[in-house]
């Protein structure tokens, strides 16, 4: 009986230690997604704002957001788009993936970097004005630093 049981334990950790490295692929791949997702909704957020107030983009990103309630009467500003989420706004993370932003009156640039590493995610993400988003190569996180460095990354 107690052979058994040995039999079944091991038989157990086999097959987790074959199926937790895939589960945490599969988790890093999701976030790697969600995280390309939401650069192509600040891309059109960016847009949006440039196409509303004046063909310049947004100098803060708060800029961009909006308090909600503001946002549900629709008063929208130059100062309160409401074209992305408050909290998203203020946090600048979401999926494992810290954003950073940098703008001019004619030009803005997105980068996403796993929160904690390799752990988080397996690459750093961009998108620049023009809505192409890119991406670094596997295992290079914190290769993309500036806008040229995100020009010349793969696009998705």
């Amino acid at each position: 009986m107690c052979i058994e049981l040995l039999v079944v334990v091991a038989i157990l950790l086999i097959i987790a230690a074959i199926a937790i490295p895939a589960m945490m692929n599969s988790i890093r791949s999701g976030r790697e997604s969600a995280t390309a997702s939401t650069l192509r909704t600040l891309n059109t957020a960016e847009t949006s704002y440039y196409n509303t107030y004046g063909s310049v983009f947004a100098a803060q990103v708060t800029a961009l957001a909006g308090d909600p309630a503001t946002c549900a009467t629709g008063a929208v500003s130059s100062t309160a788009a409401c074209e992305i989420d408050n909290a998203f706004a203020t946090a600048l993370s979401k999926a494992s993936y810290t954003y950073t932003r940098t703008a001019t009156p004619t030009t803005f640039l997105w980068i996403a970097t796993p929160a904690n590493g390799l752990l988080s995610g397996r690459r750093d993400f961009c998108v620049i004005q023009g809505g192409i988003v890119h991406a670094s190569a596997l295992g290079t996180v914190g290769s993309i630093t500036d806008a040229a460095s995100c020009a010349s990354a793969p696009a998705l």
